[in-house]
């Protein structure tokens, strides 16, 4: 599944950069220019998640769930916006273009039952990045796009009875 947790820990191990300089994209939380010498960040948010099919069950074995289970299934694209700022910042952006030919790229989304979509992969726009009235540098703007399963274990206790109590008023 792809959350926003899952994505930071996956691209913290692509850009080989910190896991405090991989952060949610927000304003108000924490701005990595306020410290000295930071070094370059990525500001990431999974801006939505379609999904492109009815779900639809699976039997077995699942990821992360147990043998037997009855496991809904929806595919999901979702897009990720990266702001990448700091030293590195422009040689970050533009190695996006190449996630596709990264064997550990493919296996690491992989392992989250994820995949990149090609199109438009790597491209990115230059933007003045300001916050907080501190001067300005600039950001490299991109984004990707993933397909992803979102699975679920639905089995349940079959609701046979249920008891209602209370008082039902009406009108006026």
């Amino acid at each position: 599944m792809i959350t926003q947790d899952t994505i930071r820990t996956c691209l913290q191990t692509i850009f080989n950069v910190p896991l405090d300089r991989i952060i949610p994209k927000q304003g108000n939380w924490y701005n990595p220019q306020d410290i000295t010498n930071s070094g370059t960040w990525v500001a990431f948010l999974i801006t939505n998640g379609s999904p492109r099919v009815l779900p639809f069950d699976q039997q077995g074995t699942a990821p992360a769930l147990y043998v037997g289970s009855q496991i809904s299934t929806s595919y999901v694209l979702s897009k990720v916006k990266l702001q990448i700022v700091g030293p590195d910042a422009e040689v970050l952006a533009m190695s996006i273009q190449h996630w596709l030919n990264r064997s550990d790229v493919v296996a690491l989304f992989d392992s989250h039952y994820s995949q990149l979509c090609a199109a438009g992969l790597g491209e990115y726009e230059v933007s003045n990045f300001s916050q907080d009235t501190l001067n300005g540098v600039l950001a490299y703007n991109s984004s990707f796009t993933l397909q992803w399963a979102n699975m679920f274990d639905v089995v349940q206790n079959q609701l046979l009875t249920g008891t209602i109590t209370g008082n039902l008023t009406t009108g006026v």
